[in-house]
């Protein structure tokens, strides 16, 4: 699965389009969209992870590694 495959469906497991998450993200306008044809940076593939409650590895790998900051303390 690619990077953008697997963000289109996490996005969609949120109830979020990509639009939506692009703009969550504070991407610029179809960002997203356009990882199908190219590298997305750094930065942007960070902006979408926190979006998402992701680590940047799980966007990446697709292994299970939820962000730290998404877990409640007890």
């Amino acid at each position: 699965m690619t990077l953008f495959e697997r963000v289109k469906k996490m996005s969609k497991e949120r109830g979020l389009s990509l639009s939506q998450l692009n703009d969550k993200a504070g991407l610029g306008k179809n960002a997203i969209y356009k990882w199908k044809t190219q590298k997305p940076s750094t930065e942007n593939i960070q902006k979408v992870a926190s979006a998402l409650g992701v680590t940047v590895d799980y966007l990446l790998s697709g292994e299970e590694q939820k962000n730290e900051t998404t877990k409640k303390s007890t």
